[in-house]
């Protein structure tokens, strides 16, 4: 069982950035290349449900097997970190901490910023964002954890007021399109997110 579940946990990094891949880059496929804008939508929904789904099953996963590691030998001094020796609220704070914590805080940081964004639409009567981005910038959240997402939501949003400025200086008429600024957000966050977190101190609210 052992050699299972760390087989899953080896494979689990290539999984996670080949759905990721494959996501985007057959979204984007859809939207310009096939003009197949409603498929483009539902696969986008699809990936995020799926992405979101696959890293809270692999804390689970990580949280039973920390414990059968625990239970596995029964002479071995950490069956002392397992109840009844040890209460179950310390064996639950450092399942929350190690494992769930920071997959908990992405998801909900992921949602959190689709209906941000759905609300502030909404707000300015469909005049900011179109629907796919709400799942983009979900799918963002997700790629780069908790808690790089607020380095991501900061860089989207300079982003977008780089985009702005670029239109008015150009004097560019109508809307703006947005779609692209979460893709590109996402791949600065991950090159650089890792560096910025330790200098702004927010590498502290790592689990």
């Amino acid at each position: 069982m052992l050699n299972v579940f760390n087989f899953i946990l080896r494979l689990q990094p290539y999984a996670a950035w080949t759905i990721l891949l494959l996501g985007i880059t057959t979204y984007f496929f859809y939207k310009i290349l096939l003009k197949g804008q409603s498929f483009a939508k539902k696969f986008l929904i699809v990936e995020t449900i799926i992405l979101g789904s696959e890293q809270l099953f692999i804390s689970i996963i990580q949280s039973v097997l920390q414990g059968l590691i625990w239970i596995s030998d029964p002479h071995s001094i950490v069956k002392a970190l397992v109840p009844p020796i040890t209460p179950f609220s310390y064996i639950a704070g450092y399942v929350w901490m190690h494992f769930l914590k920071g997959t908990i805080f992405t998801i909900v940081g992921a949602f959190g910023l689709f209906f941000l964004l759905k609300l502030i639409n909404k707000l300015g009567h469909d005049r900011f964002f179109y629907e796919e981005e709400y799942w983009l910038a979900a799918l963002g959240c997700l790629a780069v954890g908790w808690p790089n997402l607020i380095l991501y939501f900061f860089i989207a949003a300079l982003l977008n007021v780089f985009a702005h400025i670029v239109a008015l200086a150009i004097k560019k008429e109508g809307r703006i399109s947005l779609l692209y600024m979460w893709p590109v957000a996402m791949i600065i966050t991950v090159i650089f997110g890792n560096k910025i977190a330790i200098l702004t101190g927010l590498v502290r609210l790592k689990p």
